[in-house]
């Protein structure tokens, strides 16, 4: 009368998916990486998308488009791991641009099924970024010597 009974079954929880970090680094060779690290259970499917008219970047009706891969110099390489323990997965998405260009804006995308997220990043392509450093330079210089003058 006291029959026992075993029961085996797999919890899945499904968890949104979402974007830990966007950076951006810039290899003294001109070499722009934009690395997206992003979690979530199912696997999140990252994309990216890039946006040249920073004025229209911040709307909704922004020119954001899909970024071709492997086509002029731009490659995305991806890790995968999964966290055994809650079985979310975490990707890491890295966008490398040889000879960074003009200024724009990068888009990153991770939708899994339960859940879409996207975070922005401003590039500043490396001519400007030099550029920036001469003229503060030149600034410095300027402050110091008004400075030794008085």
């Amino acid at each position: 009368a006291d029959s026992k009974k075993e029961f085996t079954f797999t919890l899945r929880v499904n968890v949104p998916a979402r974007i830990l970090d966007l950076t951006d680094f810039v290899q003294p060779s001109g070499v722009q990486t934009v690395t997206c690290v992003t979690e979530g259970s199912p696997l999140p499917e990252v994309s990216w998308h890039m946006c040249h008219d920073l004025k229209r970047c911040n709307n909704k009706l922004g020119k954001w488009t899909p970024l071709k891969m492997n086509s002029s110099g731009v490659r995305v390489e991806k890790r995968i791991s999964e966290l055994q323990e809650n079985r979310v997965f975490h990707v890491e998405s890295v966008l490398v641009q040889e000879g960074a260009g003009e200024t724009a804006a990068v888009r990153c995308s991770a939708v899994n099924g339960f859940g879409t997220v996207s975070r922005e990043i401003k590039l500043i392509s490396h001519g400007i970024r030099s550029q920036l450093v001469t003229v503060a330079t030149i600034l410095v210089l300027l402050v110091i010597m008004i400075i030794s003058l008085v």
